[in-house]
C-alpha cells in the first residue's frame, strides 16, 4: 500500500470497514492498493449490503448513489458537512421523483449507512442530522459526481478543459471565483480522486480526460517548485501506461522538463517509471528517513534510475539516529549520484556505537557532506566524529579530483 492509501486506515471507522471487506472478499486484496481503489470496493460492498438488508435491487441503489455523489458535490462546495432541515426535504423530493416508492420507504436505513447520525438539540426537541462520515469519503463522492458529468460530456467540443469547467462551475454557483488555480487548489482533495474513478469504470473516458486534470496539477506544480503532486493521478490509476504518457507530454511543454523536485515518500512509486520517460537534465530528491524506511527497496529502485535518466542528481536525506539504531544493515541501496547531502539528528539515542547504516553505498558519490545536530557536551565531538566516520567512510580528493567528504557538527545546550 502507498502512503495516502494508508492514511485512510488512521480513521478508526474506516480501518474497522477495511478489515471486515478485507476478511469478507479475499478476493479483492490486490485490488485495494490505492485509496480510491479502496473507497470503490467499499462503496459496492455497501451497496451490495444495504441491497441484502431491504430487498431494494442493487441497481436501484446505484441510481441512489448517483444522487447522493451529486449532493455530497453540492455541500462540498458550500463547505457544509451536515443536511439541514431543507436540505433533507429537497432530497427526499428527488428520491420520490427519481426513484420506485420502495426506495423512499427505507430512506432511514439507506441514509444510516451512507451518513453519521448526530442527535442535536433544537429547542425542546432532539432532531437526527444527517452528517457527511469523513472529509476524504466526501471528497471521493464529489469526484464521482463530476466523473458523472465527465462522462455525459465525452462528446463534447475538443479544447475544452471539462474537468476545470465542471468545478468553475460549482464555484460560481456558490458565489466564488474562478481562477484556475484559486480553484485546483480549493477542490484539489476532489480532482485527486477522479483519475482512479475513471481507471476504475470508464478507463476510456480517463485517456481522453487525463492531459486537462495534468494541467491543473502542473501549473499548481509550478507554482510551488515542488512536483509530488503530479504524481497523484499516476498512483491512483496504478501507473497507468498512457496516463504516464499524458504526464510526460505536459511536464515537456513547461520548464520541468529541466528540473523537477521530489519530496515525499509516494514519489518513490512512481518515479522509476516516470523518469525513464522524462529524461529531466537535473533531478532533486529530499527525503525524512523516517518516512522513507519501510520503503527502502522503492529508494533503491528511484536512485538507480535517477542516475541513469539524469545528468545531475541531488539526494539529501534528514534522518535520527533512533531511527537508524533500529534498522538492520542493507545492502547495494544506495548508488553512485552527484551530491548526497544527509543531515542526521540526534533525538536522545545515547548508544551511538549501535548506530547502524540503514543502507551502503556501493560507490562513493563525488561528494557527501554529513551534517549532525546533536544536544550533548562539547566532549562527546570527538566520540561522534568517530562512529559518523566509520558508519559513511570518509574520502580524500587525490590530485584536486574525485569526491569529497564534509561533516559539520552543530552542537545545541540543552537549557
Amino acid at each position: 500500500m502507498n502512503t495516502d492509501t494508508r492514511t485512510i486506515l488512521q480513521t478508526p471507522l474506516y480501518f474497522n470497514l477495511f478489515v471486515l471487506l478485507y476478511i469478507e472478499c479475499p478476493d479483492l486484496r490486490d485490488e485495494m492498493s490505492t485509496r480510491t481503489s479502496v473507497y470503490l470496493q467499499l462503496k459496492r460492498h455497501k451497496i451490495k449490503r444495504i441491497s441484502d438488508k431491504t430487498g431494494i435491487s442493487e441497481e436501484l441503489l446505484e441510481k441512489f448513489d448517483v444522487l447522493y455523489r451529486k449532493w455530497s458535490l453540492k455541500h462540498y462546495t458550500e463547505d457544509k458537512y451536515e443536511f439541514s432541515e431543507a436540505d433533507v426535504r429537497s432530497f427526499e423530493e428527488e428520491i420520490k421523483q427519481a426513484l420506485p416508492e420502495k426506495v423512499f420507504q427505507n430512506f432511514d436505513p439507506i441514509m444510516s449507512s451512507y451518513f453519521s447520525i448526530k442527535k442535536t438539540k433544537k429547542h425542546l426537541d432532539i432532531v437526527r442530522v444527517y452528517c457527511h462520515r469523513h472529509r476524504s469519503e466526501q471528497e471521493f463522492a464529489a469526484a464521482g459526481s463530476i466523473c458523472d458529468d465527465i462522462v455525459a460530456s465525452s462528446g463534447r467540443t475538443q479544447g475544452e478543459n471539462i474537468v476545470l469547467d465542471i468545478i468553475t462551475s460549482s464555484g460560481r454557483t456558490q458565489g466564488g471565483g474562478s481562477d484556475p488555480r484559486q480553484l485546483f487548489m480549493r477542490f484539489r482533495g476532489v480532482i485527486s480522486f477522479i483519475p482512479g474513478i475513471l481507471c476504475g469504470t470508464e478507463r476510456d473516458v480517463l485517456h481522453d480526460t487525463i492531459e486537462e486534470i495534468h494541467e491543473l496539477y502542473v501549473s499548481d506544480s509550478l507554482s510551488f517548485g515542488i512536483h509530488d503532486g503530479l504524481l497523484d493521478p499516476c498512483i491512483e490509476t496504478r501507473l497507468d501506461d498512457k496516463v504516464l504518457e499524458s504526464l510526460v507530454s505536459q511536464m515537456r511543454k513547461t520548464l520541468l522538463k529541466d528540473r523537477v523536485r521530489f519530496e515525499e515518500p509516494k514519489s518513490l512509486y512512481v518515479l522509476p517509471s516516470l523518469l525513464p520517460k522524462l529524461r529531466p537534465k537535473e533531478i532533486i530528491l529530499k527525503f525524512v528517513i523516517s518516512n522513507v524506511t519501510i520503503h527502502v527497496s522503492q529508494l533503491s529502485e528511484t536512485l538507480k534510475s535517477a542516475i541513469h535518466n539524469s545528468i545531475y542528481t541531488e539526494v539529501q536525506l534528514s534522518m535520527r539516529l533512533s531511527v537508524c539504531a533500529q534498522l538492520p544493515g542493507q545492502e547495494e541501496v544506495l548508488n553512485p549520484v552527484d551530491y548526497l547531502k544527509m543531515d542526521i539528528w540526534d533525538d536522545g539515542y545515547e548508544d551511538l556505537e549501535r548506530l547502524r547504516r540503514p543502507f551502503s553505498l556501493t560507490t562513493p558519490p563525488k561528494e557527501l557532506k554529513l551534517k549532525y545536530f546533536m544536544f550533548y557536551a562539547p566532549e562527546n565531538r570527538s566520540h561522534v566524529s568517530q562512529v559518523i566516520n566509520r558508519t559513511f567512510p570518509t574520502i580524500r580528493e587525490e590530485g584536486g579530483r574525485g569526491s569529497t567528504t564534509d561533516l559539520v557538527i552543530h552542537l545545541y545546550k540543552e537549557d
